[in-house]
């Protein structure tokens, strides 16, 4: 039931229809541990600062990369 308001108040219909680009973090730990970015901007804590995400395949590689060990 809440999961469903939450969908709603992103625009959304249904829980399914719910995206990578609608999670945010609500506080700067949270958005460094999870990597993602804080509520209200486009800015993680840890990535390169002036990193900017427009997309979700940059919010996924944001989140890969480090993994693999890219630089």
């Amino acid at each position: 039931m809440e999961l469903t308001t939450l969908a709603r108040a992103c625009g959304k219909q249904d829980v399914h229809h719910l995206e990578p680009e609608d999670l945010v973090a609500l506080t700067v730990k949270a958005a460094a541990m999870a990597r993602l970015p804080l509520a209200g901007t486009n800015w993680i804590p840890g990535l390169k600062a002036r990193r900017r995400l427009v997309d979700g395949r940059q919010l996924r590689n944001a989140w890969l990369l480090p993994a693999v060990g890219r630089k």
